[in-house]
């Protein structure tokens, strides 16, 4: 555990302390808040009763003097009178009510003929007990909604009742007199009487339910508690029949003590954080920067090694001990810089030598690798000027793109580019004069203008405003145009986009890339001409085979036009379509060792005679064998007669196992056959002979083609009908064009 994670640990235990007391206190709290507010509110409620009871007393005293003045019914409307003008902010009506039922009221009002005060509670009460006066309830408005408290006194003449004098009182004195007190929350208090009728706050509900639990014997003017939940109820008796009650809340108490502990709280941590924040400054800037400081150097002390970094520690710690080690720690770290500077002066020049040697050595690899691949047959023209460039673009530092080109019969040729667009440089069709290109043989190092400048002379308008729009812009080319055969010409041009000139270096590394360059198109001119003999002895060989079977000539150059079609719908690459094209004649070349009777036999073969007709094959083999550039030639005539069932010949090999090349030809062959006409058959239409090969007949099957084949001709049988419709019709003798 580090310094810092046990101070951490050390503040949240502490806080965790705090908290735990915060809680204690809150609970503490919230008993002696609860306690101190059952004694405020008993004082207030009872200093409310006894208010209530002193007013009541005077009203009674008032009242009970205000009767004796009444001697009969005449003087009862101007006591009234003068009672209401002397009273009328405290009361609602006075009046006085006589046994007959008839009653007189101040202010006046008007009554409902129906209404008869001797069936009200404050009559009745008068009048059995004449000798007191009563407090009752009663409504001042007829829907019955505003309750106020009625003061009654029977009014007794010559020892006889006359009638009863009664007071209504306004509930604004009510309220002034609660107003008086301090209570938590003053629309908590209610004064209700004991029939249910509430003379003060209609909000507090279910009053009902509460009066049942009222001692109704309890005639002390102590302030008595209900419980009921988190509500206590305090009541008193403020008369006989009419009560003040308080509900108090505990949950409101709770929510404001935890207010108040929350605050409290917030200040102690307040306080707590600020006294840790000053002793967490003290022990990270004298204790745990410092040792944090000098542990990270010692795990970094591999880095500040090769940095040659002496660590930045700033030695100014008021406490001994560290201050100490960061001393001897520096001191080691200085040593050891030093003795690793030596060292890396010797290690440096090493490396430098090894990059360079390393550099030189897989440049000479690579110019090596070049020089072997020329002697590659397979090796396209693409391909390796491809990787000739490549060459140059990686070990000429100045060189950043480039392009090789060839004019040929005239017309520009692009063969590869690097940063610039070689699709589009392909699509284009420029033509130029070789005579036009006079500088030769030699290294030109031009400008981008300069260039142009040239092709603009040389180049027609459209042609030059192509040309500019998909060469990447550039500073200076390196360029060379070599002479080749036949009037041809080879272009190589790299190009910098850096205002540097090419060094003495990389002209050199260039001239070697375009030897090699031409080097492989001499060996590839030679192995054209070289390839141009045998194709033509091998139409010499073809033309002598069909002279044995062929009485048109056109046989053999059909079957080499139609192969080298599927060929090419193949997807082969154009030397196989060319090698396919020119020794397909040569398919039927054991065909000379056939005896001529076989040959053109009208009739049946026998069996015998069929054996020696299929050894055609084998003959071919020993014709063609032994030869490279005739191996192509060679499976072709060997194998064109084997089918992928198996059920095929010399050897009934199976489809995998047959070159793709003689399966090519096998149905150029049959195809041909079918339609030729023979002394010995009559020649099938191009819709029957697609029939036969694609559905198959009593001698030929789908099984014996290979599929793929087998599936292009059937793709592109019109293309070939259109083929051998054309040889056809031109002759043997003139397959240049097919």
């Amino acid at each position: 555990m580090s310094i810092k994670d046990f101070f951490r640990k050390i503040v949240i235990i502490f806080l965790v302390f705090i908290f735990i007391i915060g809680i204690i206190f809150t609970y503490i709290s919230y008993k002696k808040e609860i306690n101190n507010n059952i004694k405020e509110i008993k004082f207030e409620i009872k200093l409310i009763s006894s208010n209530f009871r002193y007013i009541f007393e005077k009203r009674l005293n008032f009242i009970s003097e205000i009767s004796h003045e009444i001697n009969n019914k005449n003087n009862v409307e101007n006591i009234l009178e003068k009672i209401y003008t002397y009273n009328k902010d405290e009361i609602v009506y006075a009046y006085f009510a006589d046994k007959n039922g008839d009653i007189v009221i101040v202010p006046k009002i008007k009554i409902p003929s129906n209404f008869d005060p001797r069936k009200k509670d404050w009559y009745i009460k008068a009048i059995k007990n004449p000798e007191k006066v009563i407090i009752t309830t009663s409504f001042v408005d007829l829907e019955k909604t505003d309750v106020v408290q009625t003061l009654s006194k029977a009014i007794i003449v010559n020892n006889k009742i006359i009638g009863v004098l009664g007071i209504d009182v306004k509930r604004d004195s009510i309220k002034r007199i609660i107003n008086i007190v301090n209570l938590p929350k003053e629309d908590k208090i209610c004064i209700f009487n004991k029939n249910g009728y509430i003379l003060y706050n209609k909000e507090i509900k279910n009053i009902s339910n509460f009066i049942k639990v009222i001692d109704d014997n309890d005639n002390d003017t102590h302030t008595h508690i209900i419980k009921k939940g988190y509500n206590m109820y305090f009541y008193n008796k403020i008369t006989d029949d009419i009560y003040i009650l308080y509900v108090y809340n505990k949950s409101d108490l709770f929510k404001l003590v935890i207010k108040k502990i929350i605050i409290i709280f917030a200040v102690i941590s307040l306080i707590t954080l600020c006294f840790l924040y000053k002793i967490n400054d003290f022990l990270n800037k004298k204790i745990i920067n410092p040792i944090y400081e000098i542990s990270k150097s010692m795990k970094n002390v591999s880095i500040d090694l090769r940095k040659k970094e002496v660590p930045n520690i700033k030695n100014n710690y008021d406490i001994k001990e560290i201050k100490e080690i960061a001393n001897s720690y520096e001191m080691m770290i200085s040593n050891a810089i030093a003795s690793l500077m030596n060292f890396n002066l010797l290690t440096e020049e090493i490396r430098k030598m090894y990059n360079n040697l390393k550099s030189i050595n897989d440049a000479f690899f690579e110019f090596v690798n070049l020089i072997n691949i020329i002697e590659n047959e397979n090796l396209g023209m693409e391909e390796y000027f491809n990787s000739i460039l490549k060459y140059m673009i990686s070990h000429i530092r100045e060189a950043k793109y480039g392009s090789i080109s060839i004019l040929a019969n005239r017309k520009w040729k692009y063969i590869t580019a690097i940063g610039h667009d070689i699709n589009k440089l392909r699509s284009l069709e420029f033509y130029s004069d070789p005579k036009n290109f006079n500088i030769r043989e030699k290294v030109n190092i031009i400008t981008y203008d300069e260039l142009f400048k040239s092709d603009y002379e040389n180049l027609e308008d459209s042609q030059y405003i192509i040309l500019k729009e998909v060469t990447k812009r550039f500073k200076y080319a390196m360029t060379y145009i070599a002479e080749l055969e036949e009037n041809k010409l080879l272009m190589i041009s790299i190009e910098t986009p850096e205002n540097k000139m090419f060094s003495k270096e990389s002209i050199e590394v260039f001239k070697a890339q375009v030897n090699l360059a031409k080097i492989f198109l001499d060996k590839n001119f030679e192995i054209e001409k070289i390839q141009k003999i045998y194709f033509n002895f091998a139409e010499k060989l073809a033309s002598v085979a069909e002279g044995h079977d062929d009485v048109t000539g056109k046989h053999i150059y059909r079957v080499g036009e139609i192969s080298a079609f599927l060929a090419q719908r193949l997807g082969l690459d154009e030397k196989e379509v060319e090698k396919i094209r020119k020794f397909a004649p040569l398919h039927d070349i054991g065909k000379i060792y056939v005896p001529n009777e076989i040959l053109n036999k009208e009739g049946k073969l026998t069996n015998e005679e069929w054996e020696e007709m299929k050894k055609h094959t084998i003959y071919a083999k020993r014709l063609l064998s032994g030869d490279k550039c005739f191996d192509y030639a060679s499976n072709i005539a060997l194998y064109h007669h084997e089918n992928c069932d198996g059920s095929g010949y010399p050897y009934g090999l199976k489809c995998d196992e047959i070159p793709l090349e003689a399966a090519i030809v096998k149905i150029a062959d049959i195809y041909d056959a079918l339609r030729a006409k023979r002394p010995y058959k009559e020649g099938f239409s191009h819709e029957k002979s697609v029939e036969i090969i694609t559905k198959g007949d009593d001698r030929t099957k789908i099984e014996h083609f290979h599929p793929k084949v087998l599936e292009i001709f059937e793709k592109y049988h019109e293309e070939i009908n259109i083929i051998w419709e054309r040889i056809n019709e031109i002759g043997g003798d003139e397959d240049n064009e097919y």
